[in-house]
């Protein structure tokens, strides 16, 4: 009850404008209480915290957020038909609900990620296509609004940019993203290091796409360098021995 209690108190500072300070505050609501950056350690604490939410989110908005990035973060793990879920919540709250310019980015961040989600997860041609042409207008639209106040934006859409295949033509904004995030690491500290681990790692997938053997290998070291126990060094760890050392 007092998670919930802070969420309720906070929930009318984040209704005027965009300013890093609220942000920072919805931050702390949405990933740190408990923390949700390593739960791919921890699946079933992740399936609890799901459980937990789906049942007192229904009246607060903050709430409903947290629980589509919750789902967003299963399907990352595999879990399909999560995204979806997470879908449907941002949706439902960009088309019915009045929200504040922070809420807004993270509603725009994870509404491509969860689509680009569904089309890694769909069965039909048609449907892949569409979504991946929604993710990207979702996330290109967060970036274009609110790249140059926070990270998160070009760290989203450099993270599903770089998976994407070549017909779509986004590997080059994939890896100025990349880059950006990885400077802002070097030169602030203000990115997680294993967030900006997953940066190196999707860097060096973009080097060896083309056919830069020398700067994968070196970007996937890094990436192991800062979060070396993660599920993403071991497959940087596998890369390296596949197509280097």
């Amino acid at each position: 009850m007092k998670f919930i209690s802070i969420l309720l108190s906070f929930l009318p500072i984040l209704l005027f404008g965009f300013n890093q300070t609220n942000y920072q505050k919805l931050s702390m609501l949405l990933w740190e209480n408990p923390s949700i950056n390593n739960l791919e350690k921890e699946p079933a604490q992740l399936k609890k915290l799901i459980i937990e939410l789906e049942s007192k989110s229904d009246n607060n908005q903050v709430l409903k957020l947290r629980l589509a990035i919750l789902y967003n973060s299963s399907s990352l793990l595999g879990d399909t038909g999560n995204a979806e879920k997470a879908y449907k919540i941002l949706l439902d709250i960009k088309n019915k609900e009045k929200f504040s310019e922070e809420i807004e980015m993270v509603i725009l961040v994870y509404l491509g990620s969860s689509r680009s989600l569904m089309a890694r997860d769909s069965y039909n041609p048609v449907s892949k296509m569409s979504y991946v042409k929604e993710a990207t207008a979702y996330l290109d639209d967060a970036v274009s609004k609110y790249g140059k106040d926070i990270f998160l934006p070009r760290y989203v859409r450099g993270t599903v940019f770089s998976g994407l295949p070549d017909m779509f033509k986004k590997k080059s904004t994939a890896e100025s993203d990349l880059k950006y995030i990885i400077s802002e690491y070097e030169s602030k500290k203000i990115i997680p290091s294993n967030l900006a681990s997953e940066a190196y790692f999707n860097l060096g997938n973009i080097h060896k796409s083309n056919k830069k053997t020398d700067d994968a290998i070196r970007a996937w070291k890094k990436c192991i360098s800062l979060n070396p126990n993660s599920k993403t060094a071991e497959k940087a760890k596998k890369n390296i021995n596949k197509y280097g050392e």
